[in-house]
């Protein structure tokens, strides 16, 4: 080094240094510890990604890696989840380039050698990771090729029918037609006006509804070491559980596919459903008294599995947050309260929505400023919990019940108030034609949401780094939402 100071490099120095001057690239590929000032260290180390792709293959192929950290040397990673990391720990990521045979196991092992830097690791993510191409693999490959041939029969076939102007007939033919990709377009993006009795603002609160989902799952990507490895990991072993729509069912570690929870709790409020239905059909007195019963006996639990298991009422306050996941997050018996008031509110609507009752405009107000005033306070009471105040069990148990109640209130009120005429200017927003095709596109777009925001996220060499809300709503979550309803749509 004292020869590139001085720039008195002897020949034989030189050729030394052009040899090896790879080795310096691939630590300065390295993450640094700390890279900003000791009073602003990040969660996140970021190296140089595309340094280290540079001089893969020059003596042997690297491979950029993060080392997942926890302050202290020789410190406990506490396991929990399918990614081996707890949710409510705090982790930094390092980055690191080694040689691609260094797997994911190896690495941890090789830092806690090392006794100069004050962290252990826990687990690392590599960027190369070969997928095994067993029987699983080149099943589902089949499937999609055979999907997509499909595909482009059917709308080859539909265009020069189209072309023809013959008219398809026959069943085969007919299901053939079902694949279109012509016909399915011109459905999904077709606006119209709908059938009497349609909901016209329930396309407006799906999307609006993804854009929230997709707002939050942007935030926690700042947050845990993330990576859809132990994803893949955790499907190879309990898809079954998936395909029987019974994946929210057990611990997180059996999760295959985050957000797929949703559609296993659905499908089983679903199949229990004709139970308050058949009871509204007999009288809207027992179906009420059905729906009733059934939230009482959700609210009763939840109240009683907090003082069992001392829960937090979200994810970043005190109480237990490694068990909030598996206790109570995602089960069917926590989540019906709200379901069973879509129910009521569904048959409201279908028994009288169609006589649209005139109320007094200064009452149609009250009642917006009353279910506004209820979706701010579900949203923003827990702001000194989630700073720091500790809440007694009850306390957290309290509004871990009464706010989904209070916020399904407040979206009940909005669809009433838009349908039976007493919206004014938010009807005319919210009932908007435009609106159709998202509404379409909603389930496809939360089905993958979370692959898109993985690809949106990591297409850049440096990690996500946040600096306003607005800065991560604006350049990030609102592109990956319209990525997702692109996506979708295919």
């Amino acid at each position: 080094m004292k020869c590139l100071v001085e720039k008195k490099c002897s020949k034989k120095e030189q050729k030394v240094l052009e040899e090896n001057f790879y080795a310096l690239e691939q630590l300065d590929a390295f993450g640094k510890l700390p890279s900003t000032g000791i009073f602003e260290i990040p969660l996140i180390f970021d190296g140089n990604y595309q340094e280290c792709q540079r001089i893969s293959g020059t003596k042997y192929e690297t491979n950029y890696c993060y080392l997942v950290l926890v302050p202290g040397k020789n410190s406990s990673c506490s396991s929990s989840g399918s990614s081996g990391l707890s949710p409510s720990a705090t982790y930094f990521r390092s980055a690191t380039c080694m040689s691609e045979s260094c797997n994911s196991e190896d690495l941890p092992i090789l830092f806690n050698r090392l006794k100069l830097l004050p962290f252990t690791a826990c687990a690392a993510f590599c960027s190369k990771f070969p997928v095994e191409k067993n029987s699983g693999f080149w099943g589902f490959s089949i499937f999609l090729a055979v999907m997509i041939s499909i595909l482009l029969i059917a709308s080859v076939v539909d265009f020069v029918l189209e072309k023809k102007k013959i008219k398809s007939s026959g069943c085969l033919l007919k299901i053939l037609m079902c694949f279109s990709v012509w016909r399915n377009s011109e459905v999904i993006l077709s606006v119209k006006e709908q059938k009497v009795g349609f909901i016209k603002s329930m396309d407006s609160i799906r999307f609006l509804s993804m854009l929230w989902v997709v707002t939050g799952h942007t935030f926690t990507f700042l947050i845990p070491p993330d990576t859809l490895i132990p994803g893949i990991q955790t499907c190879q072993s309990y898809w079954w559980k998936n395909l029987l729509y019974i994946n929210n069912m057990g611990g997180s570690e059996t999760a295959c596919y985050a957000p797929s929870w949703y559609l296993a709790l659905d499908t089983q409020l679903y199949l229990i459903a004709p139970i308050i239905l058949i009871g509204l059909w007999f009288s809207s007195l027992i179906g009420s008294s059905l729906a009733g019963i059934g939230s009482v006996a959700s609210v009763i639990t939840v109240y009683v599995l907090y003082s069992i298991y001392d829960l937090p009422a979200d994810f970043f306050g005190n109480g237990n947050t490694n068990l909030l996941y598996d206790m109570i997050y995602h089960k069917p018996w926590i989540r019906c309260p709200p379901y069973f008031m879509g129910l009521l509110v569904g048959y409201f609507l279908a028994e009288f929505g169609s006589q649209k009752v005139k109320i007094p405009w200064i009452l149609a107000i009250f009642g917006w400023i009353l279910a506004f005033g209820l979706g701010i306070a579900c949203m923003f009471c827990t702001y000194d919990y989630d700073k720091g105040a500790k809440w007694s069990i009850f306390a957290r148990a309290t509004y871990y019940n009464f706010s989904r109640i209070a916020w399904s209130i407040f979206v009940s009120w909005v669809i009433i108030a838009n349908h039976m005429g007493w919206g004014g200017p938010i009807n005319n927003f919210m009932s908007h034609p435009i609106w159709q095709p998202l509404g379409r596109l909603s389930y496809c777009a939360y089905i993958v949401h979370f692959f898109t925001l993985f690809w949106f996220l990591n297409i850049s060499d440096h990690s996500m780094h946040f600096y306003s809300t607005f800065q991560v709503f604006i350049y990030y979550a609102v592109p990956a939402c319209l990525l997702s309803y692109i996506f979708a749509f295919f």
